[in-house]
């Protein structure tokens, strides 16, 4: 389910958006980079990395951790407030409790754009360390409809139709 060539190209076509000219994000800006997939895909707008983290900072839906060097942190509600700012349809979408990999299966089976957080300690090679935001781009079923692996574009480690099993997501 979803279209997952089509969120891999995306996701390597933002780097041309980057002073870095690299698929990993230039700052800690994982919401505002998965968001940015999102706006180019809708409107075919190619807002660049620091054109909407700038806009994120100016009008307070993105932050900076001070001392740290890491620009760009934004809350779900925010993110919905950037995605409208830059003329897509959103809503923050949360489920009773933790969202599910049913929830997942079901808005990626409605075409819907989906950035969801997550722990990277479960999926990174390295372990990682905290919550980090990533574009859903597709879901694989089993022959019984189960979902046995959820595919994201993560900015973070710079991977574009990162399949990660549904037991690590």
């Amino acid at each position: 389910m979803g279209c997952t060539g089509a969120g891999k190209s995306t996701c390597q076509a933002m780097a041309a958006g980057r002073k870095s000219l690299d698929v990993h994000q230039s700052y800690g800006n994982c919401m505002p980079e998965s968001l940015r997939q999102i706006i180019r895909r809708a409107t075919g707008n190619e807002v660049l990395e620091d054109e909407l983290l700038a806009y994120g900072l100016g009008h307070k839906l993105s932050t900076n951790a001070p001392g740290t060097g890491q620009h760009g942190g934004t809350s779900p509600q925010n993110a919905v407030s950037l995605l409208q700012s830059f003329g897509v349809a959103a809503e923050n979408v949360p489920a009773a409790g933790a969202p599910t990999l049913a929830d997942l299966k079901h808005a990626v089976g409605g075409r819907k754009g989906v950035v969801t957080t997550l722990h990277t300690k479960d999926y990174w090679p390295d372990g990682g360390g905290g919550y980090h935001a990533v574009l859903v781009t597709g879901i694989e079923l089993d022959k019984d409809g189960n979902v046995t692996a959820v595919f994201i574009n993560d900015t973070g480690l710079g991977q574009c139709g990162m399949k990660v099993s549904a037991a690590s997501f």
